[in-house]
């Protein structure tokens, strides 16, 4: 009797187990970031997403569909599948101007958004010094965009510390996940030409001797690359917070101007390593 007894339990938990499929996968933003508490239901049963953004869900066969919500997002409605299966799931905001779709294969089910079209920025380190600056970026492939930025300052700063130039700095970057989105790794070159003198100084780095720009100005111009790195946040919406610090070489040459004397003097070349990019900017996707 006790083994009747459970060879039928068997049976029972058998049968409940074959009449359920389990979904796995994980929620993120329109920006690819992960959506840690999306609430994931089908049929009665219900989860959420962990600190990764990351779910597991037993659907019952019966199922027909499955929904995923997150406060402020607009709730994605997706057929249940009859095998276990994996999804990727990206929301997009409720007021935002993207079509969400889903693109299903054999094994695993991708959803995602559009690509943004294009992105203005700028670069407020910049905006301190006075100086005026925009910058345009591209996609052009997957996982890769690229990037023109443009400086320009032909006026002297406080206490006639002169800090004229006229900077173009072009740049390929390559996205890990999605583009405009998390971190990127970049190739940039840059061509300015520039007036700069009367910065009080102790600096010395990689070679250049930047105390002489204490008594003297520097009127040329450069040419170089440079290497980067950097990580973009999503502040609201489209409105992104984008860090990055660039690594390289430039070419100069330049004329030197006393400050003392007021007169010109020596003219000479220089190679420049270090860095080639600062850039804590705003930039705004469409």
């Amino acid at each position: 009797m006790k083994r009747l007894l459970l060879l039928m339990l068997g049976v029972v938990v058998g049968f409940v187990a074959s009449a359920q499929v389990t979904i796995t996968g994980t929620v993120v933003d329109e920006n690819g970031i992960e959506l840690g508490g999306a609430v994931v239901v089908a049929d009665g049963n219900k989860t959420q997403t962990d600190f990764d953004g990351k779910f597991v869900l037993e659907v019952p066969k019966k199922a027909t569909q499955f929904s995923v919500s997150y406060l402020r997002y607009e709730t994605l409605t997706v057929p249940a599948p009859e095998t276990n299966q994996e999804y990727n799931i990206q929301l997009k905001p409720q007021s935002g101007l993207r079509q969400a779709k889903v693109e299903r294969t054999k094994t695993k089910t991708k959803i995602n958004t559009d690509s943004y079209k294009f992105a203005l920025k700028t670069n407020v380190l910049y905006d301190f010094t006075g100086t005026i600056n925009f910058g345009v970026e591209l996609p052009v492939a997957p996982h890769w965009t690229v990037d023109l930025s443009t400086n320009i300052n032909d006026w002297d700063v406080y206490n006639k510390k002169s800090f004229r130039h006229i900077l173009i700095q072009p740049e390929a970057r390559y996205w890990f996940d999605n583009n405009f989105a998390g971190h990127f790794v970049a190739l940039h070159t840059h061509y300015a030409r520039y007036n700069m003198g009367n910065f009080q100084n102790d600096i010395r780095f990689l070679g250049t001797n930047f105390c002489s720009l204490s008594d003297r100005a520097y009127n040329g111009w450069l040419l170089g690359l440079g290497v980067g790195y950097g990580y973009v946040f999503n502040l609201y919406k489209n409105l992104n917070l984008e860090l990055e610090l660039g690594l390289g070489y430039a070419y100069m040459e330049y004329n030197t101007y006393a400050l003392e004397t007021l007169k010109w003097g020596y003219s000479n070349t220089h190679n420049y390593w270090g860095i080639t990019k600062l850039n804590v900017g705003l930039t705004y996707c469409f």
